[in-house]
């Protein structure tokens, strides 16, 4: 019999995939990543308790501290916008938790993603979840083949109705509680009082707000305030709002614009991952998204070297921001992703 570790959150997604995969008749293990100080709203060791099953708990708060927090911390001051999130699934949930696993004996790791795999050709592609409204592909974009070869993913055929439905129908005793939208290491997503603990002193200096014709437009409060796509808090008075274009760290200087300067078509991006081949060979047309909730836009990627790619998008696209995450697509096959280097 095949021991499964799934990854438990407290949440009904995680508790459910324990579920199904005890019912398929799988030997289950639930497993909470202890990544933070806080724990969850809803301990996950009472769900392992009532779906009978082994409970266990990795403490990787100091692993997650280094890889992820301190990332997060510098990009931002980078000027950046990172995803926090797809880099955890990267390097956490499906890289140290994958590799503990395996150290103690498990088969498989399992976790509550809206997602599904399949293999085609000695090559495991990443699809998207059924539900379009919940799937999650995005945030799993930079896996590797061995890391998707190793996991399960029971809720990729179904919707979350479903899934709230089989809480119910065996009485989860958390179907209730209402499930995070958080980043999980800031609080109520409150970036600004996160980040003050962490500011280097550059970036509390005052400096000017200018135009992209190097224009004064004001003053800025420090440049760690601000992330582009910004509109609210410049506190300009003009004729039209303006909007963060670039944080000129060199200079620091706030660069602004109207909304209609900050549409892209040409976007740089580094370190791709390929799931259907190693890297792209030529021009491939593709729906790209730039956001976790933006809508997939139409796009030709064309490579650069092995490792970096550039997008041609067929309409320009609002607010491209480095540090994020571009993935690719082709209809419901995820083809991969990449960290946007720079907009064009």
């Amino acid at each position: 019999m095949k021991r499964i570790a799934v990854g438990i959150s407290g949440g009904i997604d995680s508790a459910v995939c324990a579920y199904l995969l005890k019912e398929q008749g799988y030997q289950i293990t639930a497993v909470f990543l202890r990544l933070v100080d806080f724990l969850p709203t809803y301990p996950p060791a009472k769900i392992a308790e009532f779906l009978k099953i082994d409970y266990l708990e990795y403490d990787f708060r100091e692993e997650f501290k280094k890889r992820i927090i301190d990332y997060f911390v510098k990009s931002y001051f980078r000027g950046e916008t990172p995803n926090p999130c797809v880099m955890c699934n990267k390097y956490i949930k499906f890289g140290l938790f994958l590799n503990k696993t395996k150290e103690m004996g498990f088969n498989n790791i399992a976790t509550g993603h809206y997602v599904r795999k399949r293999l085609l050709k000695n090559r495991y592609l990443l699809l998207r979840g059924v539900d379009i409204q919940k799937e999650q592909s995005y945030f799993l974009s930079l896996l590797s083949q061995y890391q998707i070869s190793q996991c399960l993913w029971p809720l990729g055929e179904l919707s979350k109705a479903k899934v709230k439905e089989i809480a119910l129908s065996i009485g989860l005793p958390n179907r209730n509680v209402k499930e995070s939208q958080e980043i999980c290491f800031i609080p109520n997503n409150n970036y600004r009082n996160f980040l003050v603990n962490y500011i280097p002193p550059h970036l509390k200096k005052e400096g000017d707000i200018v135009d992209t014709q190097g224009k004064v437009l004001g003053r800025h409060r420090g440049l760690w305030n601000y992330t582009i796509g910004q509109r609210k808090g410049l506190g300009i008075c003009a004729s039209e709002p303006y909007y963060v274009k670039k944080i000129d760290l060199e200079h620091n200087r706030l660069i602004v614009a109207p909304r209609r300067e900050l549409f892209f078509k040409r976007v740089i991006v580094t370190k791709v991952n390929f799931f259907p081949f190693d890297y792209l060979e030529r021009p491939l047309y593709v729906t790209i998204k730039i956001r976790y909730k933006s809508k997939p836009a139409p796009a030709v990627i064309e490579p650069l070297d092995k490792t970096s790619i550039r997008i041609n998008f067929e309409s320009p696209q609002f607010g491209v921001t480095p540090g994020q995450i571009a993935v690719f697509y082709g209809e419901e096959v995820c083809i991969g992703g990449g960290i946007i280097k720079e907009a064009l």
